[in-house]
């Protein structure tokens, strides 16, 4: 059975976030300009049980606030965010709905305290969420370090007497140690090698598998996200721009800034291709443009007309499954 067929677990509907800069020095920077940034804009995605739903995009594109906005850490302006059914607008109660979404941060050091040991770091969501005795926590916190493939002994030690690797499975096991229904990882193999993101990725399935677990995987590989997600949302300066199925997407992009993407990926196209022209290179653009009202990417589309200087392109279906905004896709011109 595909995951994205079973019910929605977590449903982020019409989500708009908008950070407003406050005051600075007026006699540092007395000429400059600020203005606020759309950080999000507009945005609805779900996420189904048991689900892995990776969201890729470049560095400002408003994916971590988007993660931060599903777990609660930030409130959205507008919009609805449902878990399980249910509101999840007073996450900080940390009761059903708050233990049942945790988060796994990109830099596992700064999300730890640097002097308190392993042990308590993991043991403290139990001492606050349960009743459980000071023995049955124990043997919890030392089989959750063995899940994640530490050892007993490593209770003992300190943040700093790890690796990162080994600093990120304790984040891991910090986040599953109440047994979440989801589990958000914002860039939280980015930092490490590829031998190590490896191992970190083959944990996360078997824990998917052992815990019925649904991930909302973000980050900006676009490599590491299709090995680990069952659908994929593309987002660009605030918005969803593309959504479908892994293997869809990666077979047949249909958004002009998805097709950029991949065809930025070593081994993308075969020595001697030719690019098409649906996959040409999106133009340099050094002032990031204000996306409200047009589509966000025309500064840089090949394909841009004047209705996408004009007019937002909605997310709209184009087949079952695979959704997106674009106004080039109705026409005979799509690329």
């Amino acid at each position: 059975m595909n995951p994205s067929a079973a019910a929605p677990i977590l449903r982020l509907h019409r989500i708009r976030k908008e950070f407003v800069p406050s005051g600075g020095s007026a006699f540092l920077f007395p000429s400059r300009r600020r203005r606020s940034v759309l950080a999000v804009d507009d945005l609805s995605l779900q996420v189904a049980g048991r689900e892995t739903y990776g969201l890729v995009g470049e560095s400002g594109s408003g994916k971590s606030t988007t993660g931060r906005i599903a777990v609660g850490l930030l409130s959205p302006d507008s919009g609805e965010v449902l878990f399980r059914a249910s509101p999840s607008c007073d996450l900080s109660r940390l009761d059903g709905v708050g233990r049942g979404l945790q988060m796994v941060f990109q830099d596992p050091y700064s999300s730890l305290n640097p002097r308190q040991r392993i042990g308590g770091a993991l043991e403290e969501p139990l001492v606050v969420n349960t009743d459980l005795s000071g023995a049955e926590r124990k043997k919890i916190v030392l089989d959750m370090l063995k899940r994640v493939g530490l050892s007993e002994g490593d209770a003992l030690k300190y943040p700093h007497e790890f690796s990162g690797g080994q600093r990120q499975r304790v984040g891991l096991a910090r986040a599953l140690i109440l047994r979440p229904r989801l589990v958000v990882c914002d860039e939280s193999v980015s930092a490490l090698d590829v031998s190590i993101q490896a191992q970190i990725l083959m944990l996360l399935k078997k824990f998917q598998e052992d815990l019925s677990l649904s991930f909302l995987f973000i980050s900006h590989d676009l490599r590491v996200v299709r090995y680990v997600s069952h659908r994929i949302g593309v987002m660009y300066m605030g918005r969803i721009v593309e959504e479908a199925e892994t293997d869809t997407l990666f077979g047949e992009p249909r958004h002009p800034y998805t097709q950029v993407l991949l065809s930025a990926l070593p081994g993308a196209r075969p020595r001697g291709e030719r690019r098409t022209a649906g996959q040409q290179e999106a133009k340099e653009v050094f002032d990031r443009p204000d996306p409200r009202g047009c589509c966000a990417f025309h500064t840089r589309c090949a394909w841009a007309s004047e209705r996408c200087r004009a007019e937002v392109p909605p997310l709209r279906s184009v087949v079952d499954g695979h959704r997106v905004a674009c106004f080039l896709i109705a026409s005979s011109t799509a690329p």
